[in-house]
C-alpha cells in the first residue's frame, strides 16, 4: 500500500477546488486574506452555501483527538460521536470521546469546525464558518484526558505507537461501515499497520484524505518524515500553503516538501476555537492538519454537487483542477505542491 517514490508523477497545485454549476474553481490563493478564513471568500463559500451546496447528504469521518461539543461553532452540527473513544485507560479504563478540557479537545474541535462550523462565536465574536456545515460527522477520538492510550482491553498490544494505529484502524472500517463517503485524518500512524483497513475503505469507494506532517522540528529528522497514512497509495495528501500561495516553512528555514504531496490547501493563520487553555479566545493557528478539514470539506461540497459521480472520478476532478483552471498532472520537481 505505501506510495514508492518516482513512481509516477506528483501533482501540482495551490488550492483545493470546489463545484460550481458544471464545472470546477479554485480560487486564486492570493485571495486568501489575514482575517483567519479569507479562505471562505476565495473558494466562495458562502455563495455554494446560498445555493444549497452545503454537504446535505454527505458523511465525513473525522478521526482525531476528543472534542468539545459545547462551543458555538458545533451548535446544531449533525455530529454522531462514537462512544467510548478508541482509546481506552490503564485497566481497560473506558474512556469519553468529548472534553471540556481545551488542552485534550483543542485539536479534534478546530477539525471539526473546520468541517460543519456555522460561523457563531461566545459573546458577538466571528466564529469559524465550515466549508460544508451540512455534512453529517461520524466522530472518532483517539483522545485521553490522562495522555495515556491503551487498547480495549481484548485486544493484545504491542508498542504505544502500534497501539495507536490498531485505534485507528478500528475507526476506519468502523466509518466505512457506517457510510462515510469521506475519512479525514489530521494525525499520524505506524507505516504498514493501516495498510488493510484502508485497501478495506477504498475498495468500497471511501475517499481517505489525511494531512502530510508538519516539518517544525529542525532538530528531529525523523519528526519531518512523511508517514502512514498520507503516504499511503490512493490516500490524497495534503500540505499546506499561506496567505500568498507560498507552501508553510519548516523548522530548518525552507519550503516544507514531501514526494508524496497531493494537494495543497491554506494552512497558515488559520483562525481557531480557543487554544490549550481556553475556549473563548480566537488565536491563529498554522498547519497541514487545518489544509486537510478544509480539503475533506471541499470534497464534501463536490460529492453533493454531482451525485452520480463516483468517489474516484471527484479525485480525478480534484487532481485536474488544482489552481485556477483544468489542466494535465504536472510533475513538481521541488516536491512543494
Amino acid at each position: 500500500m505505501s506510495k514508492r517514490r518516482g513512481r509516477g508523477p506528483r501533482v501540482a497545485g495551490t488550492a483545493v477546488v470546489i463545484a460550481v454549476s458544471a464545472a470546477w474553481f479554485a480560487a486564486p490563493a492570493q485571495a486568501y486574506d489575514a482575517s483567519g478564513q479569507g479562505y471562505i471568500d476565495a473558494y466562495h463559500i458562502k455563495d455554494f452555501h446560498a445555493q444549497g451546496i452545503d454537504g446535505t447528504g454527505v458523511t465525513v469521518a473525522v478521526v482525531d483527538t476528543a472534542i468539545n461539543p459545547d462551543v458555538p461553532e458545533l451548535q446544531g452540527a449533525n455530529i454522531v460521536v462514537k462512544e467510548p473513544s478508541q482509546c481506552y485507560g490503564p485497566g481497560g479504563a473506558k474512556q469519553s470521546s468529548v472534553s471540556v478540557d481545551p488542552a485534550v479537545a483543542f485539536h479534534g474541535t478546530n477539525m471539526l469546525a473546520d468541517i460543519v462550523g456555522n460561523g457563531t462565536g461566545y459573546d458577538g465574536q466571528t466564529g469559524i464558518t465550515g466549508i460544508a456545515p451540512k455534512a453529517k460527522i461520524l466522530f472518532y477520538s483517539l483522545g485521553s484526558p490522562d495522555g495515556v492510550c491503551e487498547s480495549p482491553p481484548k485486544v493484545s498490544t504491542g508498542a504505544p505507537n502500534m497501539v495507536w494505529s490498531e485505534m485507528v484502524s478500528d475507526a476506519i472500517v468502523d466509518a466505512t461501515d457506517q457510510g462515510a463517503d469521506i475519512i479525514s485524518l489530521s494525525i499520524g500512524s505506524a507505516g504498514g499497520v493501516l495498510d488493510d483497513a484502508l485497501a478495506y475503505a477504498m475498495h468500497r469507494g471511501v475517499i481517505v484524505v489525511a494531512a502530510l506532517t508538519n516539518q517544525d522540528s529542525a532538530d528531529d529528522l525523523l519528526a519531518n518524515m512523511d508517514g502512514s497514512p498520507a503516504d499511503n497509495n490512493g490516500v490524497v495528501s495534503v500540505g499546506a500553503f499561506d496567505g500568498e500561495g507560498k507552501i508553510l516553512i519548516n523548522g530548518m528555514g525552507k519550503p516544507s516538501t514531501s514526494s508524496y504531496v497531493d494537494v495543497v490547501a491554506p494552512g497558515a493563520d488559520i483562525l481557531t476555537r480557543g487554544d490549550k487553555k481556553d475556549w473563548h479566545t480566537q488565536p491563529h493557528a498554522r498547519g497541514n492538519s487545518f489544509a486537510t478539514a478544509i480539503t475533506s470539506g471541499n470534497l464534501a461540497l463536490a460529492i453533493q454537487k454531482y451525485p452520480t459521480a463516483t468517489h474516484n472520478q471527484i479525485i480525478q476532478s480534484l487532481i485536474h483542477n488544482t489552481g485556477t483552471k483544468p489542466h494535465e498532472l504536472q510533475y513538481d520537481k521541488d516536491h512543494q505542491y
